[in-house]
């Protein structure tokens, strides 16, 4: 059984397609699949191949084996996505996965999702709902530096151009205003389900209500590039003990 660990190592960035979002698909898929595919995605090597295994992304995920199968059939709906089944070095039937991911030179069609997310237990407390809703939240955030030196009252190191593209994932977070309706559309769900996934989200450390400095009277976020809290490994593998355990149910 997969084993929470201690999150010491420097934090590593899936480059998640801005044009699954933009293009609804990410809406359109079945809400299993919005909870599987950050994990898989985390789990990529250079050339988009993933190999967790389907245990794995349930503890991860915070949901079932059964949902896992049927969120990878929804993910299949996804161009340049495809599952292909192979014997391990045990001689067991698993399953690898292709993703074809974005150029990294062209950081404009990307976001980066966090794999401490996904390793700190934060992915695996949150609802389908805030599942779908992050990814959105993430595409449409945005970096201004004279608004995070305000809000952090001070000084830092970094010009704009540096901070914006070698420093990425040293600031904490960026910025969010979007309307809810655009939340709401890009991210399949009801206008109910994103105001209570933000609340959620704000409680496991993904985003955080700020003060709207560019549109007072407006609502806005922090949206962290990696969480600022994370879990403690030795909670998290007794919840999933509990859960996935040989006497559990699935």
């Amino acid at each position: 059984m997969y084993q929470f660990k201690p999150n010491a190592r420097k934090d590593i960035f899936f480059r998640f397609s801005n044009d699954i979002v933009d293009s609804e698909r990410w809406a359109m898929l079945p809400p299993a699949s919005k909870s599987i595919y950050p994990v898989i995605g985390v789990h990529c090597n250079k050339d988009g191949l993933a190999f967790p295994g389907q245990e794995t992304i349930a503890i991860l995920a915070g949901i079932t084996p059964k949902t896992v199968r049927s969120g990878i059939e929804g993910l299949l709906r996804l161009p340049n996505f495809t599952v292909q089944s192979y014997y391990s070095n045990r001689g067991r039937v698993a399953k690898k996965y292709q993703l074809k991911l974005p150029d990294k030179d062209r950081s404009k069609t990307y976001f980066g999702f966090s794999k401490r997310f996904i390793d700190g237990g934060n992915w695996s407390q949150l609802k389908p709902g805030a599942h779908a809703l992050f990814p959105v939240i993430q595409r449409c955030s945005w970096f201004d530096y004279d608004y995070y030196i305000e809000s952090k009252d001070g000084e830092l190191e970094y010009n704009p151009s540096e901070f914006f593209s070698e420093h990425y994932g040293e600031r904490e977070y960026d910025f969010l205003d979007a309307e809810l309706g655009f939340l709401t559309s890009r991210a399949g769900v009801g206008q109910t389900t994103v105001l209570a996934a933000l609340e959620e989200l704000e409680k496991r450390y993904f985003i955080e209500e700020t003060e709207n400095f560019w549109r007072r009277g407006s609502r806005a976020w922090k949206v962290f590039l990696t969480p600022p809290m994370i879990y403690k490994p030795e909670w998290l593998n007794e919840q999933a003990q509990k859960r996935y355990g040989k006497n559990s149910t699935h």
